[in-house]
């Protein structure tokens, strides 16, 4: 095995009890002695309780929540789940987008020693009751009336549900069940216990440990039944570490909005639980459909992106570039004639000129501090994405407007593995090993891990969590390069998993087999990594496909005719909607192909896992052309401003 990061016996054993001395030197620095997400929130409320933590939108004003106001709503609310019949380790399911009730309420629970974990709000009734009896949560928390009725069709099969909660006392008036209650009487509750026993929230909180389990972190099913990763305290203090990562970057006056989902850890370490440490504020949107608008009120310090959001807000930018009138489209050419000249330097980290300083200010002021300005970004000092692999292309577009990106690397089961650290780094790999994680590669190039930020284990199912980390180790299922410069570069997976664009991890075997139950599919090979959606290349049975055109007036059976054929098309075309109707929405294949020749003779078995990369390569140009919208002359501009970039690398 390669080891990448090592640590001697003994300061292993330091991680395992202080995830601080590596993970959160930040947090020390700045007089945090907390080892647990509940009890630095106490802390932090008590550093600067008149300091705004939360913001959310009232019809079209900002309101503001304090420190200070928020600890007063998560100990009520708190001690109000205590009052009726919360035990320690006991689970809170909350099915609501982003808003102050979220962040209340999981800082209530962990305070009181239970258990908090999200539901997404794409989930089915189905998939809504499977995570419900495998979680055995006692409480559910809805944010509407719609979630309201999803769980109400399913509650009388839940025997460890005693309280449904709503955020909304109007969705409860024309309802029956005696188990319901308002978020407002959950807290009235705990107002009227903390009179009876007014330090008992803290004591509470001061009795929760770091290896106590903080949250469950649901996947989406999209690549098996939902598994239920356990955050304990000291895995959700390590992901607390952008103050070490930015320190430059973080203070009382940072901004940052919350819009990705809390249920996924992605958006719980970072909108949740960091700004507990730095002190910022965050302003909580409910629907990402307003994002650009939120970001251009806002104007966020710093924010954590999907590609899939860089992306498309490149595209858009570039679309209304064309669209502009002509001074304008001349005015963006000569920026980016600029900014192919000067982008090499950034990443090399050299100085500039004096000449190329200006020229640079002024394509800023020609064209690209106006693209900024119009998604709201023009104020951030950092952008971090990850989650899948990133399109350098758009990265490098990105860094030529003035955006800086840093791509990092995490997984479910380890809260943080590598970033880009430095001013401007070099799209294309996911930057150097976190100094407080130990890691090395297999002898197959799979990357293995641990340390503070591991996660500990799959609830409710010992075989997965052994397979896991049954070594000691957690095993991230990536194939991964160790470049000259130390940075690692993502370059294949063990595991065989699809990440979208989006960020949807799915099963590729799964979407294959509800395609393959027509009769005229033999084979199908999907595709879809870090693209929108997934695709898929359609093997037909030669056999039946042919007595299906004989007997529909077909008379050139030939294959390549077949294939060709505007009815066999419009044949296959149903039977992959037939297919998509087993799949979940995310899972459904949009656009195919028939593949020109058999994919694989003479294969047999499961030979499409092991081809896949192959007949990518193979059928890339056809494969591609299934991204139409994705790879639009305005997305081919963005690969173009790449590649001249690279040419121009080496201009002194």
């Amino acid at each position: 095995m390669t080891m990448l990061n090592s640590a001697k016996q003994q300061e292993s054993a330091e991680v395992k009890s202080d995830p601080y001395q590596y993970s959160c030197g930040y947090m020390l620095h700045q007089g945090f002695t907390a080892s647990t997400v509940c009890g630095l929130f106490l802390e932090r409320c008590k550093k600067t309780p008149r300091q705004v933590a939360l913001r959310y939108k009232e019809g079209s004003i900002w309101k503001g929540v304090t420190w200070e106001e928020y600890c007063e709503h998560a100990e009520v609310f708190g001690l109000g789940l205590l009052q009726l019949g919360l035990e320690r380790g006991d689970r809170v399911a909350i099915m609501s987008p982003p808003r102050p009730e979220w962040f209340y309420i999981d800082m209530a629970v962990q305070g009181v020693g239970g258990i908090s974990y999200g539901i997404y709000l794409t989930s089915s009734v189905p998939q809504m009751e499977y995570i419900m009896v495998k979680g055995g949560a006692k409480f559910f928390v809805a944010a509407n009336q719609e979630i309201l009725g999803k769980i109400l069709q399913v509650a009388n099969r839940l025997p460890n549900l005693k309280r449904i909660i709503v955020m909304n006392p109007r969705d409860k008036s024309d309802q029956t069940d005696s188990r319901l209650i308002s978020f407002e009487e959950v807290e009235e509750i705990g107002r009227k216990r903390r009179e009876r026993e007014p330090d008992l929230f803290r004591e509470m909180v001061y009795r929760v440990k770091a290896d106590d389990i903080a949250a469950i972190m649901w996947t989406t099913g999209t690549t098996g039944p939902p598994k239920g990763a356990m955050s304990g305290q000291r895995t959700a203090v390590s992901a607390m570490f952008w103050g070490d990562a930015f320190p430059e970057y973080v203070g009382l006056n940072e901004r940052s909005v919350c819009y990705l989902p809390l249920e996924h850890g992605y958006g719980r370490a970072h909108d949740a639980w960091a700004p507990i440490a730095i002190g910022s504020t965050v302003y909580i949107t409910e629907s990402r459909e307003k994002l650009e608008e939120v970001f251009t009120e806002v104007q966020p310090t710093h924010f954590i992106s999907i590609p899939r959001t860089l992306e498309k807000w490149a595209t858009q930018a570039l679309e209304d570039i064309e669209q502009s009138i002509w001074v304008k489209r001349m005015a963006y050419r000569v920026a980016v004639w600029i900014g192919r000249r000067v982008l090499p330097r950034k990443w090399e980290g050299k100085p500039l000129p004096l000449h190329w300083r200006f020229l640079d200010f002024l394509a800023k002021q020609l064209a690209f501090n106006s693209i900024l300005k119009r998604f709201g970004v023009s104020k951030v000092k950092y952008c971090v994405t990850g989650g899948t692999m990133v399109p350098g292309r758009v990265v490098s577009l990105w860094h030529m407007w003035g955006l800086e990106i840093r791509e990092f690397y995490a997984g479910a089961e380890m809260s943080a593995i590598s970033i880009q650290m430095g001013r401007w780094p070099k799209p294309g790999n996911a930057g150097k090993i976190l100094p407080w994680v130990e890691a090395k590669l297999t002898s197959e190039g799979e990357l293995i891990t641990r340390g503070p930020g591991e996660f500990f284990g799959y609830w409710g199912d010992e075989e997965a969590t052994k397979k896991a980390k049954g070594d000691g180790w957690i095993h991230t299922g990536d194939i991964v390069e160790i470049l000259e410069d130390g940075n690692i570069k993502i370059v294949d997976r063990i595991k065989e998993i699809i990440i979208t664009s989006g960020g949807e991890n799915l099963s590729p075997s799964v979407i294959e087999d509800a395609l393959k139950t027509s009769p005229y599919i033999k084979e199908a090979a999907v595709f879809g990594d870090a693209h929108k959606y997934p695709v898929a290349l359609v093997e037909i049975d030669l056999e039946r496909v042919t007595e299906w055109a004989g007997a529909h007036g077909i008379s050139d059976t030939s294959f390549a005719s077949l294939i060709q054929d505007v009815e066999i098309n419009r044949l296959i075309e149903e039977e992959v909607k037939k297919g998509n109707a087993q799949l979940a929405r995310v899972q459904q294949v949009k656009q195919f192909r028939i593949a020109p020749q058999e994919l694989n003779p003479g294969a047999a078995g499961n030979w499409v896992k092991l081809q896949r990369k192959r007949l990518y390569e193979q059928y890339h140009d056809l494969i591609e052309s299934m991204y139409v919208d994705e790879k639009s002359r305005i997305g081919a501009e963005l690969g173009e401003v790449a590649q001249k970039i690279r040419e121009l690398k080496d201009i002194a």
